[in-house]
């Protein structure tokens, strides 16, 4: 019999139909949720509400605690915090999805579905939710970061698509992969008019940097772009601005033209950033 272990944390949703007004009680959507990665919500063409976290595996799946794994919160020379090692067990923390069921009422829902088999080990807070958006063919994108030495190219970014509602999703592209360590951030994705999916987050990859827990708020950085057509290939990745890039960016499109806006923070200035994008080759322009 596995052990159960309690989580303080769960992923509930307050539903409004009178324009903010009132709420209607919480519902719990999942009871076992990464406390610290921020979620995603996305609205179908149907009408269909669907939401994407990071998950929670305590009822099984465990393995005792590792003080190599650098996503632990731990010191540079691989040791844990005192306050840390208290703790047993690292356990899976992969993106999950789940929609409503009734035309976005918010009373019935789909069973929660991994948007990738990741079996990212942890025992620490990523800071590192998902980005998902709708095309206007109903196909459901998603971009994440993982920590697992197991997905498809290793630690990194990457990019799926569902053809079904979210019941299953394409083979993960890898955006940025590294055999090492990668620090986490959140990412942000939106799809233009022409149906491309473009991902912004932060690459804060630092020689001098060996765990996430080493992170500092003024840590050198790099504001990475990926554009993915609607026939699913790759037609730009890379950095397009660097400086002290903090872990969060948040990326959104124009209605009718190819232009996105990604705000950033760089050490202490917010940064908006226009992008414009013909989808050639590698050809992205900035303003």
């Amino acid at each position: 019999m596995p052990e159960i272990i309690g989580y303080p944390s769960s992923y509930t949703l307050v539903k409004s139909v009178d324009g903010g007004k009132t709420f209607d009680p919480p519902v719990e959507l999942d009871d076992q949720n990464c406390v610290c990665c921020q979620t995603a919500s996305a609205v179908s063409p149907d009408g269909e509400i669907y939401f994407a976290w990071r998950d929670l595996q305590y009822e099984h799946d465990l393995i005792p605690v590792n003080a190599e794994n650098p996503y632990n919160y731990g010191f540079s020379n691989g040791s844990l915090f005192d306050s840390f090692k208290n703790k047993k067990y690292e356990s899976i923390r992969d993106i999950v999805t789940m929609h409503t069921l009734d035309n976005g009422t918010g009373k019935k829902f789909s069973p929660i579905t991994k948007v990738s088999q990741d079996k990212w080990y942890i025992a620490g807070c990523p800071d590192a939710g998902p980005g998902i958006a709708f095309d206007s063919l109903g196909r459901l994108h998603a971009a994440w970061f993982t920590g697992s030495d197991t997905a498809p190219n290793g630690i990194g970014y990457y990019y799926a698509y569902s053809d079904d509602g979210g019941k299953t999703f394409s083979e993960p592209l890898a955006l940025l992969a590294d055999k090492e360590f990668i620090p986490p951030t959140e990412v942000s994705l939106a799809i233009d008019n022409k149906d491309n999916t473009w991902i912004t987050f932060a690459d804060q990859r630092n020689p001098d940097v060996v765990r996430y827990s080493k992170i500092n708020t003024d840590h050198p950085g790099k504001v990475q772009l990926s554009i993915i057509d609607k026939n699913h290939q790759m037609v730009f990745s890379g950095p397009i601005f660097d400086g002290q890039i903090n872990e969060q960016l948040d990326l959104a499109m124009s209605s009718n033209d190819d232009n996105a806006f990604i705000a950033y923070r760089d050490g202490n200035d917010t940064k908006i950033a226009v992008i414009s994008s013909h989808l050639g080759p590698n050809e992205v322009s900035t303003t």
